[in-house]
């Protein structure tokens, strides 16, 4: 499986599809910054639990990891780090038969060398029907 790619505009890209159930861990994302000008704000994060119809969450790519307004600062906290370039997530996603994590750049220009990793685990027994998932718009 692909771990770099180009996010060419208007081209959604999957970069996980995952069958259940399962949970999401980790989510780790960088790219170089002044190859991509404007990139935290103009790539929009997607993820679909469970073939719903609608994502579950949508947000630009810096404001999901805490990297507001496009402008990185480093931090850490216990489910969301920018630290050395690299953006963190270990919100834990749970999700009972799929995940889908889809990222797509709205901006003009092609962003280059996009790195990301989705850890996950597949869990032996169904999720409870009381299990809450996690949201973000």
């Amino acid at each position: 499986m692909e771990k770099c790619v180009d996010l060419a505009p208007g081209k959604p890209f999957t970069a996980a599809d995952l069958e259940g159930p399962g949970l999401i861990t980790r989510i780790w994302i960088t790219l170089p910054g002044p190859l991509n000008p404007g990139a935290l704000r103009n790539i929009t994060v997607k993820m679909y639990w469970d073939d719903e119809p609608t994502p579950s969450v949508v947000a630009p790519l810096g404001d999901l990891f805490g990297a507001t307004f496009g402008h990185p600062r480093e931090f850490e906290s216990a489910y969301v780090s920018v630290f050395s370039g690299a953006y963190l997530s270990f919100f834990p996603m749970p999700f009972a038969s799929r995940a889908r994590i889809v990222f797509e750049n709205e901006g003009p220009h092609t962003v280059r060398l996009f790195f990301f990793q989705v850890t996950w685990l597949k869990l032996k027994a169904p999720l409870d029907d009381s299990t809450p998932y996690f949201h973000c718009h």
